[in-house]
């Protein structure tokens, strides 16, 4: 998508220095030096390490996949939607992330529920 289709979409980004944000929605999109899309992040932001569970804000991020796999999905709900992930990487906070590399998608997972969501535009 252009800038403007983006805008027509969604409306006026809050902010656009390195990507437009709507924190409201809890989602930012980012463009290439063409300016088109490359990448939708849902549900921005990061967990507090000093809790088990995903931040109140990321879940004004409403959207889903086909599969119903959206903000707070659990991990056994990733799976059953999204199926067996390309890479499985967790790291000793409490974090995992799951790339899907035939679907351009990232899925961060904080104690076993989905806190954000990263759709890139495949390379050409």
């Amino acid at each position: 998508m252009s800038r403007e289709e983006v805008k027509a979409a969604v409306g006026e980004p809050k902010t656009t220095e390195l990507a437009w944000d709507y924190p409201s929605d809890a989602f930012s999109v980012a463009f290439s030096s063409d300016r088109t899309v490359i990448s939708v992040f849902a549900g921005i932001g990061s967990p507090s390490p000093d809790s088990d569970s995903v931040p109140e804000y990321a879940f004004r991020f409403k959207a889903r996949t086909p599969e119903g796999v959206g903000i707070g999905s659990t991990l056994e709900e990733v799976l059953a939607g999204l199926g067996t992930p390309s890479t499985d990487r967790k790291d000793g906070s409490g974090a995992e992330y799951l790339w899907y590399r035939e679907a351009h998608l990232n899925v961060s997972l904080w104690h076993g529920h989905v806190y954000n969501i990263a759709i890139f535009k495949p390379a050409p």
